[in-house]
This record gives structure tokens, sequence and C-alpha cells, in this order.
């Protein structure tokens, strides 16, 4: 890959399922710079969580107070101070993308199909939104009736992202617009049925079907809308009203991105594909990989990533981040 003045931060994990991984905690870099180049290890986060980190996020005018999660916790670290805490934010299991609309934190609660508006300042939930099946999708849950010990449930919905329209609306990123999963019997192997995938509007529940097979990662450039179609080894891309504009292939299940305007390129994150998903065994799994597309989502350029099962998230960061991340734990 050519050099490019970009720094690219790279959460990568362990596969959920004992069957797909090919590496151990030990083993696993669960953040990674990468600068164009090559990929520099950042050892401070090596033993967060059981599987690595899910997802991290910052408010623009705070660049080193981070909030991060390991899927089922929400932690906030000061890069300068290095001090490291739990928010206390309860009953979480399998978050996916944290992020800062306005002044806000949200989060998305993807196995027990919630979505979580929290106060950063006071680490306090304002609200908890259940997604539920039938006419009304969208019901507000008290955070007192909420009991820590409830086993997960089943994430219909498997909401993965929050984010705010060019409209300023906010809309959830979800796989079954409908909250129904279907599960079919393959060559002796139970899996999940994709292709119900859209976005929600959480005003009111209503939603646009995509057609998407486990979409990730909505990112907005220059005016449009850029949506993995992860099942179906895609990147799509839309007007500001969901109509269909282009679609890309890519070289495997795609979640994170994040468009870089210093380099005026869009960097993808690409898993391989998992164990439990070869129908037999001459199909290649392919490799995790970042690949950079151009502003007409051209492919320009491509590079393997070291050392995880799956990635999970890109962030780009700037030059007095990357120096306060080599210096945690030190």
């Amino acid at each position: 890959m050519a050099k490019r003045n970009v720094k690219i931060l790279v959460v990568g994990s362990l596969n959920h399922n004992l069957e797909d991984r090919e590496f151990n905690r030990q083993t696993v870099q669960t953040l990674q710079l990468f600068d164009g180049e090559k990929f520099e290890p950042l050892s401070y986060f090596d033993d967060k969580g059981e599987q690595g980190l899910s997802s991290i996020c910052w408010h623009e005018a705070k660049p080193f107070v981070w909030y991060y999660s390991t899927g089922n916790d929400l932690r906030k670290i000061d890069l300068i101070s290095q001090e490291d805490t739990d928010c206390g934010v309860k009953k979480l299991n399998g978050v996916h993308e944290i992020d800062f609309l306005g002044e806000d934190l949200w989060l998305s609660n993807t196995y027990f199909n919630e979505i979580l508006k929290i106060d950063p300042s006071g680490m306090n939930v304002l609200k908890r939104i259940k997604l539920t099946e039938g006419s009304k999708k969208v019901q507000e849950v008290k955070e007192s009736e909420i009991n820590p010990e409830d086993t997960v449930r089943e994430n219909s919905f498997h909401c993965n992202q929050i984010f705010e329209t060019y409209e300023g609306e906010l809309f959830a990123l979800v796989h079954h617009v409908n909250g129904e999963q279907v599960i079919k019997k393959v060559a002796q192997k139970l899996i999940k049925s994709q292709g119900n995938g859209g976005v929600m509007r959480l005003k009111d529940g209503s939603t646009i079907r995509l057609k998407l097979k486990a979409p990730h990662s909505v990112r907005k450039v220059h005016g449009d809308y850029w949506v993995f179609d992860s099942g179906h080894s895609q990147l799509n891309i839309y007007s500001k009203d969901w109509k269909p504009k282009k679609t890309v292939p890519t070289s495997g299940w795609g979640r994170g991105g994040v468009w870089s305007e210093s380099a005026q390129s869009f960097y993808a994150g690409i898993s391989r594909m998992r164990n439990r998903y070869l129908l037999f065994k001459e199909q290649k799994k392919g490799v995790n990989m970042i690949q950079v597309f151009n502003a007409q989502a051209e492919l320009v350029d491509q590079v393997e990533v070291p050392n995880i099962d799956q990635v999970n998230n890109l962030y780009e960061i700037s030059d007095q981040q990357h120096e306060y991340l080599r210096g945690l734990g030190r």
C-alpha cells in the first residue's frame, strides 16, 4: 500500500464463536494504529474484554476523553491523566457502535434489542429504548424497571448503530426491519437468513427497507450515505433520500469505515469469512484487511490486518491522540 499521511485506528477482536477463532486472547491485538504503511499495536488495551474491544468514541470538543466498550460494558478513559473508569451502565451485551450525537452518547445494546441515550457528564441513562415486534416498534423503558439479571433474548432486530441523518433525524441501522429472523439449514448447518436490513426512524419506528444482508456502519460521505451490505460483500451508496446510487464489491464482511478528508479516501474494515459459514472445505475464507476507496468509490488500495479474528471498527485519529495512546500504561 502506498504511504499516506493518515493515522487509522483499527479495533479488532476474537470471533464470538470458538469454532471461528484462529487466535486466542493472549495473541489477539485488539487495538492497532495503521499509518498508511505499517501496523503498530497499542498494548494498553491488550487485556480489555474477553474478546477484545468493540467500539470507541469521543466528543470532538474533548478529543482526549474517550469512551469505549468491550461489548458488555461502557468505560471512560482520559488519555492524558490515564484515569480509566467503569461508567456503571447496567445490562449491556453485544454493544456494537457508540457515538456522540450532539452532546449525548448513543449506544446500540444489540443483544437486548435496545438503544441507550446517555448523559456523559454524569453517566446517567436518559433513555433506554426497546425495539419490539408489532406496530409500535419503539418503546421507552424506565431505568428503574431494568433487571440486570435478565437473560439475553434473541436480538431479532440486531440494531448495531444509531446515527443522525442529513436532515437531523435520529435513525437506527438494523439487520431485520420487522424484527423477525429466519434460520435456514444449509449443508447440515443452521445459518441465519439475512436480507431484510434497513434503517428505522427512532421518532416513530417507521422503517426504510433496503434489502440489506446484515448491514453495518452507515457513514455520511459528500452528501451520500455509504453503508456496508456485509452479508453480500458490498459497499452500497445511497442518496440523501435513500435512493441507490452505486454498489461496490468488497473482499469480505464489511464492518467499520471512516472517510478521511486529509487523504480523500474511505477506509473500509473487511473481515474474513467465519469458519462456520464455509459450506465446503475448498471455499476461500479470505483475510482481514483494510480496503481503501477514493471519492468515486473506486478501490485504490488494500492491506491485510494482522493478529485479529475480525475487524470491528476504524477511526481516524490525530498526531496528539496517537502520542497519548502510546503513553498509556507507562
